[in-house]
C-alpha cells in the first residue's frame, strides 16, 4: 500500500477489498480451468449453471448402476412376464393394463414412435407413478445442486428403470457375452433399439457380476455432446465436443452402418469403439429430422469380447492418435486440430517417461 499512501483510510480500505475479492475471482477460475483440462468434470462453483453436465457427473459417481432400481425393475417383470421366458420383451398391451400406466404426455407424436419408444416412455410413467418416493431419496442422494438438475436427474433414473425393464441385467449380460455383444442380435432379441441397446450395455456393472465396462456418447451433427458416461476409464470431455478423429463424427459418414475404430490416447491408454447414427421418428412431414450418432467404447484389452474387433489383430494393428478435445490434447502436430490447446503442454523432467504435462501458461489464439 505503500504507492497509496496518499489515499484517504477509508478509499485505501476499499482498494484493498477490490484487491482482495478479484484475487479471491481468479483463483476460482484457475482452479475451474485446471480441474477441466484434468477432465475431472464440473468444480462445485461452476456445477448450478451446467444441470445437465451435473447430472452426467452425478451418474458417473454412481458407476451408471442402480441397484435399488434393478430391484423395482425385476419386481415389474415378474408382475407382467406370463410367457415363462425370462427375456420375452414387455408389450404395451401388458402394460397398459397395469395401474398408473398411461401413454399419455406426449400428445399426436406418440403414434409417430416406434414401440420399442412408446414402451420406454409408459415404463418411464410407470416408475414415476410408483416408485416416486424412492426416486425422491436417490435424488437427494446425489450430488446435485440446483432444481433443474434434481429434475433431469429425476428423468435419467426413470429412463434406467425403463432400460432394465426391457433388458432384464442378468438375462441381457449373458446374451450380451453369448453374441459377443453384438448390437443387432440383442436389439431383436429384446426388441430394442440400437441406442437402448448401448445405453443398457453400459450400466452392467452391479458388484461382483460385472458386464463388459463400456462408455457412452452422443452427438448431434454439430458434435455438441449431450449424452456422456463413462466405466471404461476413459476420461470424456464435458465441455462442446470430442476429437474430430473419433468415430463419432465418422458414423455421420455412413449413415445407419456401425463403424469400429481402434484408437490411442496421448498417454498411451488404447480403447477400441464403435459408432452409428440413429435417426429419430419425425412426428409429420414437416418436422425436422433428428440424427445423432452413438457410441460405446472399452479399453483394448476387452476387445475380443466384441464381434466387431473379429479378424482384427490388435497387437499389431495401427490405432488412430486421438484426443479427448483439442483444448485438453497435447498433440501440437495434429493436422486436424481445431482449436489450441487450453494450457501449453511442456515435456516433463527426466525420469517421468513419456507423459505430457501441463505447466500453467495459457495458449494464446493464434488468429
Amino acid at each position: 500500500m505503500r504507492d497509496n499512501a496518499d489515499l484517504e483510510e477509508d478509499k485505501r480500505a476499499e482498494f484493498a477489498g477490490i484487491l482482495v475479492e478479484e484475487s479471491e475471482s481468479l483463483t476460482t477460475q484457475v482452479r475451474q480451468l485446471f480441474h477441466f483440462i484434468g477432465e475431472g468434470g464440473l468444480g462445485p462453483d461452476s456445477a448450478a449453471e451446467w444441470p445437465r453436465e451435473e447430472v452426467s457427473d452425478a451418474l458417473q459417481a454412481a458407476n451408471n448402476y442402480f441397484d435399488e432400481i434393478e430391484g423395482w425393475a425385476e419386481a415389474l417383470r415378474a408382475e407382467t412376464d406370463r410367457s415363462g421366458e425370462p427375456a420375452s420383451p414387455p408389450t404395451l398391451s401388458r402394460l397398459s393394463r397395469l395401474p398408473g400406466a398411461s401413454e399419455g404426455g406426449r400428445g399426436e407424436a406418440a403414434g409417430s414412435l416406434p414401440e420399442e419408444s412408446r414402451i420406454f416412455a409408459l415404463l418411464k410413467t410407470i416408475c414415476l407413478t410408483r416408485h416416486g418416493a424412492g426416486l425422491d431419496d436417490l435424488v437427494a442422494a446425489a450430488p446435485l445442486s440446483s432444481i433443474a438438475a434434481a429434475q433431469l436427474y429425476r428423468g435419467a433414473l426413470a429412463s434406467y428403470f425403463a432400460g432394465a425393464v426391457m433388458m432384464p441385467y442378468e438375462s441381457f449380460r449373458h446374451a450380451a457375452r453369448s453374441c459377443l455383444h453384438d448390437l443387432e442380435v440383442l436389439q431383436h432379441s429384446f426388441a430394442v433399439s440400437y441406442e437402448q441397446a448401448c445405453h443398457r450395455l453400459a450400466t452392467l456393472q452391479r458388484p461382483g457380476a460385472e458386464g463388459v465396462p463400456f462408455h457412452l456418447l452422443r452427438s448431434d451433427v454439430a458434435g455438441n455432446i449431450d449424452k456422456r458416461f463413462s466405466t471404461s476409464g476413459l476420461g470424456l470431455p464435458t465441455y462442446g465436443g470430442v476429437c474430430p478423429l473419433w468415430n463419432l463424427h465418422g458414423a455421420f459418414l455412413q449413415p445407419g452402418r456401425i463403424v469400429p475404430q481402434f484408437v490411442e490416447l496421448p498417454h498411451g491408454a488404447r480403447y477400441f469403439l464403435i459408432a452409428r447414427t440413429v435417426t429419430k421418428a419425425k412426428p409429420s412431414h414437416f418436422a425436422p429430422e433428428r440424427v445423432f450418432s452413438v457410441g460405446i467404447g472399452c479399453d483394448v484389452s476387452f476387445a475380443g469380447q466384441l464381434v466387431y474387433a473379429a479378424g482384427i489383430d490388435l497387437t499389431t494393428a495401427q490405432p488412430v492418435p486421438v484426443g479427448t478435445a483439442c483444448r485438453q490434447c497435447p498433440r501440437e502436430d495434429c493436422r486436424h486440430r481445431a482449436f489450441p490447446a487450453a494450457v501449453n503442454f511442456a515435456r516433463p523432467e527426466e525420469g517421468l517417461g513419456d507423459r505430457q504435462v501441463p505447466v500453467a501458461v495459457l495458449s494464446q489464439p493464434t488468429g
